[in-house]
């Protein structure tokens, strides 16, 4: 079910100008990032291990293009604008741990030979084969640095009347506001709180054990084709050390040119974008299992790369019959209150914004995951935009999706508490190991494993439904729990190829004296077997 939030489009202000199919597109135009480095700290807040700490890095860019970018200094919008991003790999989980920072402002281009042979000296633009060079205290200096939400990223446009450079800080007041003149003055700037508007990194975010860093920049420059861009992006790994007093990072990597999610081992990494009227979206996506339960892992990364609308929601298709647990999410800011909440509805496991706000900006990545009882398959998640603009409601991006049912549950059971059937992997031909778990037993007690090669739904009272063919039942298996109350009952799958496509229905009772199914025990949720290595979709 399509959700954007109407409370959240009515609340936010539009951080972006109104947004069309990037109209001012210049064919040729083409900037690379081939080299970040120098990430350095740069002021404290806060005490250790509890404080935060500012930082900055160095980058050089390429125009690899064949015309002109313009570079000229603020109140001049044209100029490119560099927007910096940490990530943390750990436990199987790539995450971003800096904030929504500030990004760069460029000024002036030193047009050297990085890239090739610079013809062009004219620092108001970047030439052909030119590249520029900002170190890391260039960027970490704030009287450069623009909040992300002036700037449209999938045009490049940056407003300049009214931006903080034309506010000041504080604020210079009105009409020198909105004057399209510049406020903010070198001594604001080193005024400012020393972690304040430089890129900012968590203590506790930093001391994950086993935990691998990478830092990065994106290049926005306007009017370059979307589909020019994916060279934007260049990240470095790099460690992270405590020295007593500050932190100190060391390059581990050379830079690689791409977006961050391809540090991640073994994800699958794909992108959408709103139809040409504004930025990608990039899905990552690692599915693990399935467990001793029969539950698949899914976990995924989200990253706004230059969508200007923002994202509401991550939705995902699942099957109906599916069970789906542990739905968890993770932003950047820390704040518990304004997390995204977590459903599963109408064939969907669904996160949603709350209507205050949290959107899944540009230059941000938020993480997603749970666990279903469904084998992934390929699928379509979808973003609904935040914001009203040009364009659809919502963003596609074709990913892995919990979308193959081999053993779905068909009906619950009955009891006071009534035994669970898991199958612990999939029915292929051959598995000679797979098996079903029968959870929710009374310790040490004695059950039943009931099949059928129909399903005949029959009332058997008390809320009992048999979903076994009672005429032709099979008792596949008696067994005893263990002092958990869980029992592993094998159903080995002979290679045999006539078996493709078989099913059986499963239900298991535990024998309890005046238990609700016919007074012999308590009955549990029923499962349709699908075998076979062809199987595909939902039952």
């Amino acid at each position: 079910m399509l959700r954007t939030s109407v409370a959240l489009l009515a609340a936010l202000p539009l951080l972006a100008p109104t947004l069309s199919a990037q109209a001012n597109k210049v064919a040729g135009r083409d900037a690379t990032l081939p080299l970040v480095e120098s990430f350095r700290s740069y002021g404290r807040a806060g005490t250790y291990p509890n404080g935060t700490t500012g930082a900055a890095l160095g980058v050089t860019v390429c125009n690899v293009g064949t015309n002109d970018i313009g570079w000229n200094q603020p109140m001049n919008p044209d100029h490119p604008m560099y927007a910096p991003l940490v990530v943390r790999l750990a436990g199987d989980r790539l995450e971003q741990i800096s904030d929504w920072s500030h990004v760069k402002h460029g000024f002036l281009s030193i047009n050297a030979n990085f890239c090739g042979s610079c013809s062009t000296s004219n620092g108001r633009i970047l030439g052909p084969n030119c590249s520029d060079t900002y170190g890391s205290g260039l960027n970490a200096d704030r009287y450069w640095l623009g909040p992300p939400s002036e700037i449209d990223p999938w045009l490049g446009d940056w407003q300049s009347q009214g931006s903080l450079f034309d506010r000041g800080m504080p604020d210079v007041g009105a009409p020198r506001n909105s004057d399209n003149s510049r406020s903010l003055t070198r001594s604001q700037a080193n005024a400012l709180p020393s972690t304040m508007h430089r890129i900012q990194l968590q203590d506790q975010d930093l001391l994950v054990q086993g935990a691998r860093f990478f830092y990065g920049m994106y290049i926005v420059v306007a009017g370059e084709p979307g589909d020019a861009r994916e060279n934007n992006w260049c990240f470095r790994e790099a460690s992270a050390a405590w020295t007593g007093s500050s932190w100190s990072f060391g390059n581990l990597t050379n830079s690689v040119v791409g977006s961050p999610l391809n540090f991640w081992t073994g994800a699958a990494v794909t992108k959408g974008s709103n139809q040409g009227d504004d930025g990608f979206f990039y899905v990552g996506v690692k599915v693990t299992g399935p467990d001793a339960r029969g539950f698949w892992h899914y976990e995924y990364a989200v990253h706004n790369r230059d969508n200007g609308r923002g994202g509401a929601s991550f939705r995902v298709p699942v099957c109906p019959t599916a069970r789906v647990e542990n739905l968890n999410f993770r932003d950047i800011d820390g704040d518990a209150t304004n997390n995204w909440t977590g459903q599963v509805q109408n064939g969907e496991v669904a996160f949603f914004a709350p209507a205050t706000g949290n959107v899944l900006e540009w230059n941000t990545l938020y993480n997603f995951s749970f666990d279903a009882d469904v084998a992934p398959a390929s699928g379509a998640s979808t973003i609904d935009q935040a914001r009203l603009g040009a364009g659809g409601l919502s963003v596609t991006v074709m990913t892995t999706v919990p979308g193959t049912s081999h053993t779905p549950v068909i009906g619950d059971g009955c009891g006071v508490t009534p035994p669970q059937i898991h199958a612990n992997g999939i029915p292929t031909i051959p598995n000679p190991g797979f098996a079903f778990r029968i959870e929710d037993v009374t310790a040490n007690s004695s059950a039943v494993l009931l099949a059928s090669w129909n399903t005949v739904p029959t009332n058997a009272g008390a809320g009992c439904t048999l979903f076994i063919d009672p005429a032709a039942a099979i008792v596949h298996g008696t067994f005893a729990s263990d002092g958990q109350g869980i029992a592993q009952v094998p159903f080995a799958v002979p290679f045999d190829l006539s078996l493709e496509g078989v099913g059986l229905t499963f239900q298991a009772v535990e024998l309890v004296n005046g238990g609700p199914l016919y007074g012999l025990g308590e009955l549990s949720n029923a499962v349709r077997m699908r075998v076979g290595n062809q199987v595909t979709g939902c039952q």
